[in-house]
């Protein structure tokens, strides 16, 4: 196959030259993952493959939970659906956690501390509550964990990443969370979702060796999340 041929065939399951989707959340859904560090360049992203594609939809999508911006599959934010957020922290928290290995240390982060953050978080957003950073960093802190800086994102980042907590797909801030997958079964899964819309020389094996992230979505003091500016 031809280097051409390869770019039409790539465009083409991307729904970037024809079939758009009805909308955010199925193109989030037929991709698998959308990087999203540039906020503004993630939602154009999602409008080139939705049909009647406008700002405020993809906005809206987002303000619902129809879609997630987490750091998922690796440490920057990617757009997911909540549907998916589980079976991939299954498949890839534990590269994630290895691959953060070193920051953990330097913060002096073990997993005692991260154990005693987990049930602090969750219990500040039970009932639905939404917390700014300030005010999640204040729980911590009142339960006797330092979170200033980089400690306060890599404690909600474990907490995640053990499937402590989780933002939902409604509008309540996170609920407790289960596996519902083995690892065997997300590597088949992830792979035919990434044959479909990615590409079809994509090998299952790469699903493996992604990175996951945080799936619970902090909003800053201003009641925006985190670098969406």
């Amino acid at each position: 196959m031809s280097g051409v041929a390869i770019a039409l065939r790539r465009h083409y399951h991307q729904r970037l030259t024809q079939n758009p989707l009805p909308g955010p959340a199925e193109v989030v859904a037929w991709l698998g993952a959308v990087q999203a560090q540039d906020y503004p360049g993630a939602k154009w992203a999602l409008g080139l493959r939705m049909q009647d594609a406008a700002d405020d939809i993809v906005e809206r999508a987002f303000s619902d939970g129809a879609i997630l911006r987490t750091h998922v599959m690796r440490p920057t934010w990617h757009f997911v659906t909540p549907a998916d957020i589980r079976w991939m922290l299954n498949l890839t928290a534990s590269r994630v956690n290895a691959a953060s290995a070193y920051m953990y240390r330097q913060l002096e982060l073990d997993d005692a501390l991260f154990l005693r953050g987990s049930a602090v978080i969750a219990r500040a957003l039970q009932g639905g509550r939404q917390l700014t950073r300030v005010e999640l960093r204040g729980a911590l802190a009142e339960a006797g964990i330092v979170a200033e800086g980089a400690r306060l994102s890599y404690i909600v980042m474990r907490a995640e990443l053990d499937h402590r907590v989780q933002r939902p797909p409604a509008r309540q801030a996170v609920h407790l969370c289960a596996s519902g997958r083995t690892r065997s079964e997300v590597q088949g899964f992830g792979a035919r979702r990434s044959l479909g819309g990615a590409h079809p020389t994509l090998l299952q094996g790469s699903w493996a060796g992604h990175c996951a992230g945080v799936c619970l979505v902090i909003r800053t003091d201003s009641g925006r999340c985190p670098q969406r500016s």
